[in-house]
């Protein structure tokens, strides 16, 4: 299975704001701060959408997840499947992720 990692538009000025924060200043940090975001989203493709810790909220279509990917940092997410089609058989399926809400606090509602 293919998976395609993408921020939604509405996410940019959020993890803008989240990023300068982390890097405090400091291009160094800067760099390591982009690197964490490539990790998240190199955990997201390698997982297909559902890392271990991450929990689906029941009933949504497409299926939306939250998932704390650091301490301060919550993850909103879609996972949808690209419908079937013959060239699957060549390429694989595709999965396309969106995250689509970035949060510091965990999820009104939310218990582990």
């Amino acid at each position: 299975m293919r998976v395609q990692v993408r921020w939604h538009e509405n996410t940019r000025p959020e993890l803008a704001d989240w990023a300068d924060e982390m890097a405090q200043d400091d291009e160094e940090r800067r760099a390591l701060v982009h690197l964490f975001i490539a990790e998240a989203e190199h955990e997201l493709r390698r997982t297909d959408g559902a890392p271990r810790d991450a929990f689906q909220i029941p009933g949504t279509r497409p299926a939306l997840w939250w998932w704390m990917y650091y301490e301060d940092l919550w993850l909103q997410y879609a996972v949808r499947d690209e419908p079937w089609h013959w060239s699957n058989l060549i390429r694989g399926r595709l999965r396309k992720v969106t995250i689509l809400q970035i949060r510091r606090h965990a999820p009104e509602g939310f218990v582990p």
